[in-house]
């Protein structure tokens, strides 16, 4: 093997020949690279003049490349019964220079108040220790190489007698109008107070930390705007295994095309809440229908709403109209006006509030009536 000046060691300079030729390399194995000398190596030739005269041995340089730390696992966290013996693994850890064997070094440095567990074989690759008391203990490991270089801390956490938290649900309450969704009216007008209940469930018995409907108020696709996050309140039951139910009321607007989406977010202190609540749905908010009067149709009012008609002086009148309302609203004023002095115009005396016949399906309509005694006045044709 000859070698010339493109051999260059890191933290050497580079060989130059001149008029010498480098003949004996026999301190460096036949295929050895600069970075095959992974400790610390001497880098020793033999030179031979041009001419053929021997010189003498020589070093070029010394090569100490610097060391890699060790890299230390603890292993995977556990869950465990109260008395169980624990055992650690530390077998994941490793050297990436290949400077081994590695030592051990394990600490136990949190354990719950009052045990008086301790760890079996702390300088082992799998030591032990019995967990005495409910709660959770910490342990550290620490490895370092056969050139006395240490890693950096791993730890594991073992948990004694404390169940996993398991994550809480949303479900619909079931109540009359939220059997298969969470607001009440699912269609609803422009100014109605939608009412949106839901009913929160955890398994281990935690209260929610945070209990609130989202609705997208001004229908944008998103629930970030101001507003649209809404606490709710507790409507009723304190068993939360087995459900606890929320409400939350509020006037709404017409947005957007009217179809205005909400869901529901609770989250128990670790985990956010799921099932079907949780998602998106939709309810309906139309921009108000003006109602409609119509003839009761009834014996007497097919075409008017009075009866009798014409009638006498003193006589008493009945009447009668039928409401209607496409978003099944209650009329806020029910009134008959009627001119009793036939001057052409209704004073406020002459305004006369209406009853209802009985109903509340204003979509299909109900039935308002009056009963009034009136006397001739004018030409005795009344408006």
């Amino acid at each position: 093997m000859r070698l010339d000046s493109s051999l260059a060691i890191p933290g050497c300079s580079a060989i130059s020949s001149g008029n010498s030729i480098i003949t004996d390399t026999t301190s460096v194995p036949e295929d050895t690279t600069a970075t095959d000398i992974d400790t610390s190596a001497t880098v020793t030739v033999t030179t031979e003049a041009s001419q053929g005269t021997s010189a003498a041995t020589s070093t070029i340089c010394s090569y100490n490349p610097a060391n890699l730390s060790p890299l230390a696992d603890a292993g995977d966290n556990q869950l465990v019964a109260v008395s169980a013996l624990v055992s650690l693994d530390g077998s994941g850890s490793y050297d990436p220079d290949g400077h081994c064997p590695l030592t051990y070094q394990w600490t136990m440095t949190e354990k719950p108040s009052g045990s008086t567990a301790t760890l079996a074989n702390p300088t082992s690759v799998r030591p032990s220790f019995t967990a005495d008391l409910a709660g959770e203990y910490i342990i550290e490991l620490v490895v370092t190489d056969s050139l006395n270089a240490s890693s950096e801390v791993s730890l594991v956490r073992v948990r004694a007698g404390i169940p996993a938290n398991q994550i809480p649900s949303l479900d619909w309450t079931g109540d009359t109008g939220y059997t298969d969704d969470g607001v009440e009216p699912s269609v609803g007008s422009h100014g109605d107070t939608f009412e949106f209940r839901v009913k929160y469930v955890d398994a281990d018995n935690h209260s929610p930390t945070i209990w609130q409907v989202w609705i997208d108020l001004n229908d944008n696709g998103d629930f970030n705007d101001s507003g649209e996050k809404l606490d709710m309140f507790w409507l009723s039951g304190s068993d939360y295994t087995a459900g606890v139910n929320y409400t939350k009321s509020l006037t709404i607007y017409y947005a957007g095309d009217g179809q205005i989406d909400y869901k529901f977010y609770f989250k128990d202190g670790t985990a956010d809440a799921t099932g079907s609540p949780t998602t998106v749905h939709t309810f309906v908010c139309d921009p108000n229908t003006s109602p409609v009067l119509v003839w009761t149709g009834e014996t007497g009012y097919e075409d008017g709403g009075v009866n009798p008609n014409p009638g006498s002086h003193g006589t008493t009148f009945e009447f009668r109209v039928k409401y209607t309302d496409a978003n099944n609203n209650q009329p806020a004023v029910t009134e008959v006006w009627i001119d009793l002095d036939d001057d052409q115009s209704y004073e406020a005396d002459e305004k006369f509030g209406m009853g209802s016949t009985g109903g509340s399906d204003y979509v299909a309509g109900v039935v308002y009536r009056c009963f009034k005694r009136i006397y001739h006045a004018g030409d005795g044709d009344l408006n």
